[in-house]
């Protein structure tokens, strides 16, 4: 198809359906673009799907969503399993979308588990109002939230992933890829392979990367739980229950020990840095590496510079901290 042949395509299709599009020859296939506006009467419920591309979704004006399309297939002698050519399941897809939407709830992305988009590739920009639940799934590409009310719901086979502020629960996966959350109620972040980031997050953290660093800081008090296989784990204002692992990496901890801390690295230094009158009951344990404290700890048992038992003013949640290869430092 020429491209002025598909530019008559999209005109007739204006015509008819009264939305925006374009649609051409990239380089090497076919490309068109759709826009589609909806209007909405209360929280929005999004679910957004693409088996490859980006998603971006943004705050803007209450009652209305605009949805905007990119799509691309391979042309030449490229052809789906539904007997289609590149250009001919673009301009398909042009004409009729994968929208839905009924009442507040907006489906965008394919869903008739069909092959009629192998080979295409779709990435949405998508503009919401702030109160909006979101559920993101792309199978090869990154993913970016605004602030949204929330909950998020991410995930990704290979991308990053960035959240702005939600004032509900963030869960985030990627199996390649970063991970950024600017706040949240509480936050589940796995990768692959990639940094988690996480800020302000006012509950539970649970955090774990197979090759990356994870830096998260708590607001409020709930359950902290992190881990990683090769990468160094930052973890500030824990208020509550600690677990962090670290396999090859070090281990920064600070916060009030409210709840038990279980603290260890196979290879790394673990350093904690606690309030003036945090009262805990303490196991510090080295395999190899030295131990230095500036708190007053009241010992008991057998002490060397590889092992501290006892306890800081009184005794509380117990601290338990160990490392096979490295340092232990407590202030």
């Amino acid at each position: 198809m020429t491209a002025r042949a598909c530019l008559l395509a999209c005109l007739v299709s204006v015509a008819l359906a009264g939305a925006g599009c374009e649609i051409g020859i990239a380089a090497g296939g076919a490309e068109a673009t759709f826009d589609r506006d909806l209007t909405v009467s209360g929280p929005v419920d999004l679910d957004v799907r693409s088996g490859s591309g980006d998603i971006q979704v943004r705050t803007g004006p209450v009652g209305t969503v605009h949805v905007h399309g990119r799509a691309r297939a391979w042309m030449g002698r490229w052809i789906n399993f539904s007997g289609e050519t590149g250009d001919e399941a673009i301009r398909r897809i042009e004409q009729n979308p994968p929208i839905e939407q009924s009442g507040n709830r907006i489906l965008v992305g394919p869903r008739d588990g069909t092959n009629r988009y192998n080979g295409i590739s779709i990435s949405y920009v998508i503009t919401v109002p702030a109160d909006t639940r979101l559920t993101a799934r792309s199978g090869s590409g990154d993913l970016e939230v605004g602030d949204v009310a929330g909950p998020v719901d991410a995930g990704t086979g290979s991308g990053d992933i960035r959240v702005g502020r939600t004032s509900g629960a963030a869960s985030v996966r990627t199996g390649s890829g970063s991970i950024e959350v600017n706040g949240a109620q509480s936050i589940v972040a796995r990768t692959g392979s990639g940094n988690v980031l996480a800020s302000a997050i006012a509950g539970d953290i649970e955090a774990s990367s197979g090759s990356g660093d994870i830096s998260v800081s708590q607001a409020t008090a709930g359950r902290t739980e992190v881990s990683t296989g090769s990468g160094d784990v930052t973890v500030t204002g824990a208020h509550g229950p600690v677990r962090v692992h670290a396999s090859s990496g070090d281990i920064l901890l600070e916060g009030m020990p409210s709840a038990p801390w279980e603290v260890s690295a196979s290879s790394g230094d673990v350093r904690m840095r606690l309030p003036g009158d945090a009262a805990f009951d303490l196991d510090l344990r080295s395999g190899s590496g030295s131990i230095d404290t500036s708190v007053p700890v009241t010992t008991s048992g057998t002490q060397s510079r590889r092992e501290l038992r006892g306890q800081v003013r009184g005794g509380g949640p117990r601290v338990h901290v160990s490392t096979s290869s490295g340092s232990i430092s407590l202030r």
